[in-house]
């Protein structure tokens, strides 16, 4: 059938290579951190001169840092025009340096976890953004069994949609970027009939097109990360509208 031809040939795409890149990848990896909390005005203000240069320096690695240089760069000046007026005292100046601070540390928070993303662990990387590393790299496990919570009708004809449960680790997506693959076939009796039909980071988009109608199909799913492929979830079936 043509969208079997069309879904099984997925299995020769470029995410299969890199899931044998990622098998062999280190088991141990590094992430950015801060040592500073939000009252420690002037070393946000170094912090995040460093991690504006860093990250403008090697555009070619942080491609979309998230928040922006852009935004950095005039929250942080901001704040050093705030500090320079709290200089003279008064509890409004002060208030208004303190009420930056705050923000201006919650984007370099949100920097760090760009950062981790885009990093994954290597300790080259992330000293290139500007950032400290961790003296000790962090163990890396394989992701916890996914869960399929309910296959359905999808958003257009013939297809249909995964909703899988809350993840049963959610520190497996916070430390380490984590992909979700599909297999699929009409056939489970052998482990040779599965094909893989999606590999996304995006766990809410599982979403399989051009199924034959009355055709009943099967699914599983598994989470991917740096150290590997977690355990397959459960075979669920779905019968094509």
């Amino acid at each position: 059938m043509e969208h079997r031809k069309k879904y099984f040939e997925l299995k020769k795409n470029k995410f299969s290579i890199n899931v044998k890149k990622i098998k062999i990848m280190s088991h141990r990896f590094f992430k950015a951190v801060m040592h500073i909390v939000a009252k420690q005005i002037n070393k946000i203000i170094n912090l995040v001169n460093k991690v504006i240069a860093g990250l403008t320096a090697n555009a070619t690695i942080y491609t979309t840092p998230n928040p922006a240089v852009a935004v950095m760069t005039t929250e942080v000046n901001s704040l050093i025009t705030l500090q320079g007026k709290a200089k003279g005292g008064g509890k409004e100046p002060i208030a208004k340096r303190d009420a930056q601070a705050v923000k201006v540390f919650g984007l370099l928070t949100n920097e760090l976890l760009y950062v981790n993303s885009i990093a994954q662990g290597d300790k080259d990387k992330i000293l290139l953004s500007g950032f400290d590393v961790n003296v000790q790299p962090s163990p890396v496990e394989l992701p916890d069994k996914v869960s399929i919570k309910s296959l359905v009708i999808g958003p257009v004809d013939h297809s249909v949609k995964i909703n899988l449960s809350k993840f049963n680790n959610p520190a497996q997506i916070t430390r380490v970027k984590l992909r979700f693959v599909v297999d699929m076939t009409t056939d489970p009796s052998s482990e040779d009939n599965w094909d893989e039909v999606i590999s996304t980071g995006n766990s809410r988009k599982l979403i399989i097109e051009d199924l034959t109608r009355k055709t009943e199909y099967f699914f599983r799913v598994a989470a991917v990360n740096t150290k590997g492929q977690g355990v397959w979830s459960d075979t669920s079936a779905f019968v094509a509208q």
